[in-house]
């Protein structure tokens, strides 16, 4: 479940470049869906009322915001095993800072500038739009992508809640190592 476009474009890179940790047909609907609650999106309340009763999901939310509450309607609790958060805040931006090899001379001023602002004045053409995002993603390779990812969680990480991962979460083990 994608709180935003940014995050759902990135997911659908992930799963394009053959990254992401789950397979297509584990995916309600085989696809990941842009809502900030479940009752935003009555197709997703829809397919979990499907799963057998047997079967339990895990609810990724990915988001830059995740400290208001998932609300779960009472008849869908049973089916939900888990919900784990993964964080993007200021994750995107602080990508984009480390693909550019700028993350040391954004230290410098992060106390003063959010990354979104240095991204505008230090990386060309840089806009904080979902379309643009989609492009610089879209231009790295799956390899390179997987790098950036690990090069953040030695890094950054610390800048996370407890109970937020980062976006290595949803990689496939095997490229992690």
């Amino acid at each position: 479940m994608m709180e935003g476009k940014d995050e759902l474009i990135l997911i659908n890179i992930f799963i394009e470049k053959s990254i992401f940790k789950y397979k297509k047909d584990q995916l309600l609907y085989e696809t990941p869906f842009h809502a900030r609650q479940l009752n935003d999106k009555r197709a997703i309340i829809n397919a979990i009322r499907q799963i057998s009763p047997k079967e339990r999901i895990t609810n990724f939310r990915v988001g830059d915001k995740l400290s208001d509450k998932l609300t779960i309607p009472s008849d869908l609790k049973s089916k939900i095993e888990k919900v784990s958060k993964i964080c993007t805040l200021p994750e995107l931006e602080i990508l984009i800072i480390i693909n550019e090899r700028m993350l040391s001379q954004f230290e410098k001023v992060k106390s003063k500038q959010k990354a979104s602002d240095f991204c505008c004045m230090h990386v060309k053409g840089f806009s904080k739009s979902s379309t643009w995002y989609e492009a610089y993603f879209e231009k790295l390779t799956g390899v390179e992508i997987v790098a950036l990812l690990k090069k953040y969680k030695k890094q950054r990480m610390k800048s996370h809640h407890k109970d937020q991962f980062c976006l290595t979460k949803l990689i496939k083990n095997n490229l992690l190592q």
